[in-house]
């Protein structure tokens, strides 16, 4: 009787053990995405504020060859440009954070207690903020200088 009891506590220690084993797993997969998921993100505010100060160089460049006159406020428009430039270096100091939490979260090896990754995730959390809101802040500068 002892035996058997002894057999179903040890499968049941062998349980808990692969059963945390998974678990660890799933963690280390689901951090590892999120991780991805924050690069992407990241690298489209990039692109975003990137594509637009370029829209707006090749406008200017544009404007400057033409004989037509168009309402515009330059001091706006390099405003605009002053923006997007300051939102593409917040998504790349955004992109640097979020490989400095990934790297030290992989050297805690999912030690809690020493993961200290979370304070680094939530700056370049604010610096992904930033870079939005300055995406928006300079769509309005740059329509406010067409009209």
């Amino acid at each position: 009787m002892f035996g058997e009891l002894k057999k179903a506590v040890g499968d049941e220690d062998e349980d808990q053990s692969v059963d945390a084993a998974k678990a660890a797993e799933l963690r280390q997969a689901t951090i590892k995405f999120a991780f991805e998921q924050a690069s992407t993100v990241i690298k489209a505010m990039l692109l975003f504020n990137g594509g637009a100060l370029l829209a707006i160089l090749s406008f200017i460049a544009q404007y400057s060859k033409s004989d037509k006159f168009f309402p515009v406020s330059l001091p706006r428009i390099v405003d605009a440009m002053a923006i997007f430039g300051a939102g593409a270096i917040a998504a790349l100091a955004c992109l640097f954070f979020n490989f400095m939490a990934a790297s030290m979260h992989a050297h805690s090896q999912g030690n809690s207690g020493y993961d200290q990754s979370m304070y680094v995730r939530l700056a370049g959390v604010g610096l992904a903020l930033m870079s939005f809101f300055l995406f928006t802040f300079g769509v309005w500068a740059a329509v406010s200088a067409l009209g």
